[in-house]
């Protein structure tokens, strides 16, 4: 993706579906210390809805897409997207590098700015549309969620790790998705999300 597209807003973290996408599951809190009951219910406020962006303006920005899994397939690494196929910092540094891209922070001498909206292609869209019957579908998509070590949803997304960490937040991007149900792989390995241990890369 050309890394020369216009962009005006900065943010050091955002949602593009809605900032209150994941919670700190332990206190039920989420970003902008927002709770389930200024979400959905009788109380609810809009107070981390998306609305707010578009009532001025839109959301407009530099998108940076990592192919991820058309770097996989160059370098005969086999995954299945709906397993937590974890895409650690190193790979992304090296699918970057494939496709011309420096991903560390400007300041750090790379080609990401303050404010870019990073998407990282993991493959799932492409599995998805393979899948041949409802049937075959249906025990991907129905298996038990719950959260902990017994979560049998399972996604292929970055790494929980410190490098992955680190890197996310130093780079500020305004926004992450993905191709993608979760953008992390899950269920986590760490019993929490990077988002809970970095405040939402805040």
């Amino acid at each position: 993706m050309a890394l020369d597209t216009y962009f005006s807003q900065v943010r050091s973290y955002g949602s593009l579906l809605k900032p209150t996408q994941v919670s700190h599951l332990a206190t039920g809190t989420f970003y902008n210390n927002t709770h389930t009951a200024d979400i959905i219910g009788p109380e609810a406020n809009l107070k981390c809805s998306i609305h707010h962006w578009s009532e001025h303006g839109g959301i407009a920005g530099r998108g940076v897409l990592l192919d991820y899994r058309a770097y996989a397939d160059k370098k005969g690494i086999e995954y299945d997207s709906f397993i937590d196929h974890r895409i650690p910092y190193e790979e992304l540094y090296s699918c970057g590098k494939d496709q011309g891209i420096d991903i560390r922070p400007q300041a750090q001498g790379g080609d990401i700015r303050i404010g870019d909206i990073l998407f990282i292609r993991s493959g799932f869209i492409g599995q998805y549309h393979r899948v041949k019957s409802t049937e075959e579908w249906s025990k991907v998509a129905l298996r038990p969620h719950a959260i902990g070590p017994d979560d049998q949803q399972k996604w292929a997304g970055v790494a929980q790790e410190e490098k992955m960490i680190d890197w996310l937040h130093d780079c500020y991007f305004s926004a992450v998705g993905g191709d993608s149900p979760s953008f992390e792989a899950w269920p986590s390995n760490r019993g929490k999300t990077s988002r809970e241990t970095s405040g939402g890369f805040d």
